[in-house]
């Protein structure tokens, strides 16, 4: 049902550093919070996880561990949370009392990495592949195809080639290069959208191995959004 480029068969020949540094940040935090929590509360993470070390965000903003969770949902939850533990709500409430083992200032901040985490769609793919037991590693290969590699180098290119005709034009008020900014800025989002359907596919029929793959493309096509952006200021 994918198209071809995603067969996995070519070897990847650009680092996701972005990617890593997301996981190493994740990584980090789980090693804090693990600290931070009772044995009981490490039993209950190691029941819903089909990886012990692993803490479920989902389970912690208390919404349904999918891919297809809609933003709406996630944002009003993670609102009901906050109104729950923001510290500051309840330095305001100070006849209220709290249980002593209570700390809200860890649990306001566990609850807004929770909330990062599950409402990126990148993000979130990455800690579902963790929560299943497929990791993306650094030492993965064959994830994405020549033509793949091709694509986003000559969309890179029409991004310089409408910047430069920008910085070229004589005349303020042409905004040709704006438009075609814009143009391969819209593109560029149907991509995303297409690969973030093509992962809602892949993680109902539990083929990691192929959600591994599309990613690493939805990777790519969040730094062609970014490059845009950023030649758009």
């Amino acid at each position: 049902q994918f198209q071809q480029h995603h067969n996995c068969l070519s070897i990847i020949r650009e680092k996701f550093y972005y990617q890593h540094k997301q996981q190493r940040t994740h990584r980090n935090h789980l090693s804090t919070r693990a600290n931070d929590r009772d044995s009981i509360q490490d039993d209950d993470i190691s029941a819903t996880s089909n990886t012990p070390d692993v803490i479920d965000y989902f389970e912690r903003l208390g919404v349904k561990r999918t891919f297809s969770i809609s933003p709406e949902q996630v944002k009003s939850t993670y609102k009901k949370l906050m109104t729950q533990y923001h510290p500051d709500l309840h330095h305001q409430q100070q006849t209220k009392v709290l249980p002593e083992d209570r700390n809200d200032d860890l649990e306001a901040s566990d609850i807004i990495h929770a909330y990062q985490i599950v409402s990126d769609p990148h993000d979130r793919a990455l800690h579902l592949l963790e929560l299943n037991g497929y990791p993306l590693n650094e030492t993965d290969k064959n994830l994405i195809s020549p033509e793949l590699l091709l694509t986003v180098m000559e969309i890179r290119e029409e991004i310089e080639d409408a910047v430069a005709s920008s910085s070229a034009s004589l005349n303020d008020e042409d905004d040709s290069s704006n438009k075609e900014l814009k143009r391969l800025y819209d593109e560029n989002r149907h991509r995303i959208e297409l690969t973030c359907k093509n992962l809602d596919i892949a993680f109902d029929d539990k083929n990691f191995e192929l959600a591994k793959c599309l990613v690493a493309e939805l990777q790519y096509w969040n730094r062609v959004e970014e490059t845009i952006r950023e030649k758009s200021t």
